[in-house]
């Protein structure tokens, strides 16, 4: 989507802090609040189960002492969720 701020993220327009990619998934610093989050790197608002274990492994390979906050905030267009440490 043109006008998407998260599909531009995936596309390659990172205007913060890389952590994560793969085909999938990009993880980067929220530029509001600093705070890592994870979002699909195709614009839909609905999670597959594949999708689902996919970034759950890759959250517990790669952020460990991190766990996923199940609700989404503000763009309501594009799958996202922050990362936070409990």
């Amino acid at each position: 989507m043109d006008n998407c701020e998260l599909c531009k993220l995936a596309e390659g327009n990172i205007v913060t802090h890389l952590r994560y990619q793969d085909d999938k998934i990009i993880i980067v610093n929220c530029k509001t609040c600093g705070i890592p989050f994870l979002t699909l790197k195709r614009h839909n608002m609905i999670l597959t189960q594949e999708e689902l274990e996919h970034i759950l492994k890759v959250v517990k390979e790669q952020f460990p002492n991190y766990k996923l906050r199940m609700n989404q905030r503000q763009l309501k267009e594009h799958w996202h969720i922050h990362l936070i440490k409990p």
